[in-house]
């Protein structure tokens, strides 16, 4: 490698990974209500070395059923001494990023045999909007990257004797996280599927830069250590489980998306559909305001638009056709396919787990960095100017957006824990009566089953006027006030509930955290 191109990777490389660490250097806390109870879990492992992670009446049932980030945290801590919030929420996070990110640039390398291509891919990756502040902590999928990127690295050019490694990869993937093992099975057998067909149809003149045969190996193998590790145990606890009628949905939808891909791409000369889509997406964030486009998700979708527009940016090359490579096109709508099953099956089929929708659509960095770099091969300047603007784009709204987050604000606000929370949360967790209160979701993560929180009996109060319990703690932070009252990815208003306090007994009052009482 030039030195140009060391010192290229090195400052997307570094940019990047500072950026994930913004909230915790701004804060001083762990980021994300949902790493609370790994931290938790962690914890109890080192001062307890002789329990058991398989002991669900120790830990919570469900996140020690799937330990791989668990487990490795809390050696870091046995081994090098930190306290685990510093392992999350440096350590083990650096680590990991850090491998995710050069086995990403690891496969641009073998996906396009190009440097600058390679770059492209890589700063898509960390600088997508969604995926930078999502992998800005340290959760079961982000430490499972590595494993799926290493999968993906492998099916683009590994040898039969990575059979053995890709083995121990797709048990350490299904150890660490449910949905980013059927992602990776899905990724690896929607690539093997397209890409074969549009060579036998004649789209493709020569082999797609990922290998078919070794990618459906390698998704079945994935697909197979999934299927058993989920039914034998992992997903006797799951807050969502999916049976077998979902899989035979999500089959359907699958054949239907995956023929209709192969049809479209035969025939068409124009990407007008990608046009209409990316339209439409534009439409629905700027007219639906808060009424929700899925049922159960009630957000500001007009807040989301400055970072679903970049991050959907890339699509708008689709529109032309007249590009040199087919096979790198191909394998573009190929890694598209598998979170458009996920999410037009919950658009359509399961609104219930709208949840889940932003996670099946954090995987569209993928197609969208392989377009990116497909563009930035070409050699006409107005193309690369194209992508310059775009990764621009990227970078602006992804640094924008954790700001932000880290600040308390846009979309993400709630993931941001403050000192001053921390502390008050913490003090008062030794005088809650019965070891119960009613919270939002971040008072309920950041517990993790120390103190059980109802996170019902506000809304409750708030929109049906039903009265809490008598002497029942109401655990207020200054976000109600400031934000809303958060319950899964939806924000509430509890104005009612909150001017109600007046004739409360405040029993704890830091500024940032207030425990009333009723009665």
């Amino acid at each position: 490698m030039s030195r140009l191109g060391a010192f290229l990777l090195g400052l997307v490389l570094c940019t990047g990974l500072l950026l994930r660490l913004v909230p915790f250097l701004v804060t001083w806390e762990p980021f994300s209500t949902d790493v609370w109870p790994l931290i938790r879990a962690s914890e109890k492992i080192v001062s307890n070395p002789g329990v058991r992670i398989w002991d669900d009446a120790a830990f919570d049932g469900y996140n020690n059923r799937w330990p791989g980030v668990i487990l490795a945290a809390a050696l870091v801590s046995r081994v090098t001494g930190a306290s685990q919030w510093l392992a999350y929420s440096f350590l083990l996070l650096s680590a990991s990023l850090s491998a995710s990110s050069l086995l990403f640039y690891a496969l641009g390398r073998r996906v396009f045999r190009e440097r600058i291509p390679a770059l492209v891919l890589l700063a898509t990756w960390l600088f997508y909007p969604p995926v930078a502040v999502f992998s800005a902590t340290l959760l079961k999928e982000v430490y499972a990257y590595p494993f799926l990127f290493a999968l993906l690295l492998i099916a683009a050019g590994g040898s039969r004797r990575d059979t053995l490694l890709a083995g121990l990869l797709a048990g350490a993937l299904v150890l660490s996280h449910h949905l980013a093992s059927v992602m990776a099975s899905s990724l690896l057998l929607g690539t093997a599927v397209v890409c074969f067909a549009l060579k036998n149809v004649g789209y493709c003149r020569g082999s797609c830069p990922v290998k078919a045969g070794r990618s459906a190996m390698l998704g079945l193998l994935a697909g197979a250590f999934f299927s058993a590790y989920y039914l034998a145990y992992g997903g006797k606890a799951m807050p969502l489980k999916l049976g077998l009628l979902d899989a035979v949905m999500l089959a359907v939808y699958a054949c239907y998306l995956t023929l209709g891909t192969v049809v479209y791409l035969k025939f068409s000369r124009v990407g007008y559909v990608e046009g209409l889509v990316g339209i439409a997406v534009v439409v629905l964030l700027l007219f639906s305001s808060r009424t929700p486009i899925v049922e159960g998700l009630g957000v500001n979708y007009r807040e989301l638009l400055p970072y679903v527009a970049p991050a959907f940016a890339p699509y708008v090359f689709l529109v032309s056709r007249k590009y040199s490579s087919r096979e790198h096109l191909a394998l573009v709508y190929a890694l598209a396919v598998p979170p458009s099953v996920f999410s037009l099956y919950v658009f359509l089929a399961r609104p219930e787990l709208a949840s889940t929708l932003h996670r099946f659509m954090n995987y569209y960095f993928l197609p969208a960095g392989i377009l990116l770099g497909v563009v930035a091969n070409m050699r006409r300047r107005v193309f690369r100017a194209g992508v310059a603007a775009v990764v621009l784009a990227l970078v602006l709204s992804s640094a924008s957006l954790v700001a932000l987050s880290a600040s308390g604000r846009g979309p993400a606000f709630y993931w941001r824990y403050s000192r001053s929370e921390v502390w008050g949360l913490e003090a008062i967790s030794k005088f809650l009566p019965g070891g119960s209160a009613c919270g939002d979701d971040k008072v309920y993560y950041f517990y993790a089953g120390a103190v059980r929180v109802d996170t019902g009996c506000i809304l409750a109060r708030s929109y049906a006027g039903k009265a809490t319990s008598p002497g029942a703690p109401l655990i207020v932070l200054r976000e109600y006030y400031l934000r809303g009252y958060v319950s899964g990815l939806s924000v509430y208003q509890v104005d009612s509930f909150l001017a109600s306090l007046v004739g409360s007994s405040r029993v704890f009052d830091s500024g940032e955290v207030l425990v009333a009482l009723d009665g």
